[in-house]
């Protein structure tokens, strides 16, 4: 049975995501913004709003620019793109055109990326090549269906196995990081607005602004960090679950992925927390 890849759901919303990314990015400049006015006992605060106001006009006005050049001549392309594997040849397809790749046409794969965070799969073959990122939706799945293939056709001369090897752990690991964020988007928003504003609150209850521009910058960064530990935490069991010989992947524990996550982005920024209390009640 043919098997038809495509992107991820953010790269092949385009624009629409790109706007909800920058709704969201605004709505934290904001927050930020307020808490390191309002925890500051110098600051004048009509004036400070105002400068703000300003500045926050022109970096949206910056950013909504940014993101239209990106999206056109980006990512407007991802929403078209899908590649199968049929039983004799790659059929790639793109807004313009539709490839179709013999298996005996491949001359190499090549797997330029950084292990564990990201890269692509680069299939030349006689008419060109086909590049295929680790945003592609179950990338892992698909690059060992096609070495199958080549296994089938006695073509594994157009691999390096090493080289396979280490992009599948890389592409295995991108590709489910990216559900897992899917999974857990509301948590993680939760956890940045939340860490904020009780930033901000326990500050200004406390009349302490020695260090309120660190703690209210720090709270921005504090679920950040929790949810890179989750992630390193899980990144050292993938390794162990695909298995090189049979190039097999075995299934997820989702359960402890979800554990995993939410005890670290919720536990880091408790921990935080309790550290702002620790010294504002000193």
């Amino acid at each position: 049975m043919n098997h038809t890849y495509v992107y991820r759901k953010h790269l092949r919303q385009g624009f629409q995501f790109m706007i909800k990314f920058f709704g969201v990015l605004i709505s934290m400049v904001i927050i930020l913004s307020w808490g390191l006015i309002f925890t500051d006992e110098k600051a004048i605060k009509v004036v400070s709003l105002l400068v703000w106001g300003v500045i926050l006009i022109v970096f949206s006005l910056f950013m909504i620019l940014e993101f239209g050049v990106i999206y056109l001549v980006l990512n407007r392309r991802f929403k078209s793109i899908s590649v199968s594997l049929t039983e004799d040849a790659i059929v790639y397809n793109n807004s313009k055109t539709q490839t179709i790749v013999p298996y005996e046409e491949i001359e190499k794969l090549e797997f330029p990326s950084i292990k564990y965070t990201g890269g692509w799969v680069k299939i030349v073959h006689k008419g060109g090549n086909i590049r295929l990122t680790v945003v592609l939706e179950n990338i892992g799945d698909f690059i060992c269906e096609l070495k199958k293939k080549l296994q089938e056709k006695n073509m594994t001369q157009v691999y390096h196995e090493k080289k396979f090897f280490s992009f599948l752990k890389t592409a295995v690991f991108s590709d489910e990081s990216w559900d897992r964020i899917y999974c857990n988007l509301k948590l993680h928003l939760g956890l940045f607005y939340g860490c904020m504003v009780m930033t901000i609150v326990m500050l200004k209850l406390n009349e302490y602004s020695s260090y309120s521009k660190l703690f209210i910058l720090g709270s921005l960064f504090t679920p950040l960090l929790g949810y890179l530990l989750g992630e390193i935490i899980i990144g050292s069991k993938v390794k162990k679950r695909v298995k090189e010989v049979e190039s097999i992947i075995m299934p997820r524990d989702r359960d402890f992925e979800q554990k995993v996550i939410r005890l670290c982005g919720i536990g880091a920024t408790f921990v935080y927390l309790f550290v702002i209390l620790v010294f504002v009640l000193q």
